[in-house]
């Protein structure tokens, strides 16, 4: 799979996501030996956490800025764009293998832990056999899952877009907030 991707990425398109499915495949090998209850509970701490975090103004260029400059991103941007309308493939290669870790630094904190969380939920699912004969022997569990998922995903879809129409602009901050801004 990470064989796929770095090839992808350098030959083709620098947005493949088969490397980072490999990596967070690899993390998958620490809980080899954990229980479902323990992988649950990461995998709930892997999503939240590290994406509540990364949502706190200034937190994803704080991050990417431990690894890079915060000019770079644009300089990158420029140089892989400049490469794209050019006609020398090996310097387009060259520009993608710049790009990829640059392109990855400001989502890692958040994307991957929260990769290895899905990955883990569907490890217990593995594990629990729900999909065996179809899941039938499982609905009640699945009917659960689509009930709180979709009450879930609607009150998160709902804060997003009041957040993004402004409608918390007036809200003040809490003292975590203020301090990661």
């Amino acid at each position: 799979l990470a064989a796929f991707g770095v090839a992808h990425i350098t030959l083709f398109w620098w947005g493949d996501v088969l490397w980072t499915y490999a990596v967070a495949g690899l993390a998958l090998l620490a809980f080899h030996r954990a229980s479902n209850r323990t992988r649950l509970i990461a995998a709930i701490l892997l999503i939240v956490i590290p994406t509540a975090i990364m949502s706190l103004p200034g937190m994803r260029q704080r991050a990417f800025g431990l690894l890079y400059p915060a000019d770079a991103f644009p300089n990158y941007v420029r140089d892989l764009v400049a490469a794209m309308r050019g006609s020398d493939h090996g310097e387009l290669i060259y520009q993608h293998l710049r790009f990829v870790p640059v392109f990855s630094a400001g989502g890692f904190y958040a994307y991957e832990p929260w990769l290895v969380g899905r990955f883990l939920f569907g490890y217990v699912a593995g594990a629990l056999r729900w999909f065996e004969r179809e899941g039938a022997e499982h609905l009640p569990v699945f009917r659960r899952i689509l009930v709180w998922g979709a009450i879930l995903g609607v009150a998160g879809a709902a804060l997003t877009s009041m957040r993004m129409l402004g409608l918390f602009a007036g809200v003040k901050p809490t003292p975590f907030q203020a301090i990661a801004t």
